[in-house]
């Protein structure tokens, strides 16, 4: 799945059965954009919803203190791109840091590293 880099980065670190698993989910996804961000926890599952509502295939990773996003799908231009980049800042938890991954055509993609808002 080397078409989706910044969700190899977030599965690395996951068991071996959510590798397979979310793999198997991203598998048929288009995308030329990816993010991953941290969320407040209490707004996590109203955020990802919110990230499909734009299209966005999601798969988050939450722990008693913290809730990881990422996603991965089609932005239709720059000016798309930067949208996408204002939501991301507004969501992401005070204090992180989060990152998008814009895809072009042949490599090398564009990493926009994006801080919270809030």
């Amino acid at each position: 799945m080397s078409d989706l880099p910044l969700l190899q980065i977030c599965l690395s670190a996951m068991s071996h059965s959510t590798q397979v698993h979310q793999e198997a989910r991203f598998a048929a996804v288009r995308a030329n954009f990816e993010f991953t961000t941290w969320v407040p926890l209490d707004a996590a599952e109203r955020l990802a919803n919110a990230a499909m509502r734009k299209g966005f295939t999601v798969w988050g990773n939450t722990d008693a203190t913290s809730a990881h996003l990422y996603g991965a799908g089609i932005v239709r231009d720059e000016d798309a791109v930067a949208d996408a980049v204002v939501w991301l800042r507004s969501i992401t938890a005070r204090g992180q840091t989060g990152q998008a991954l814009v895809h072009h055509v042949r490599p090398p993609h564009r990493l926009i590293e994006y801080d919270s808002t809030r």
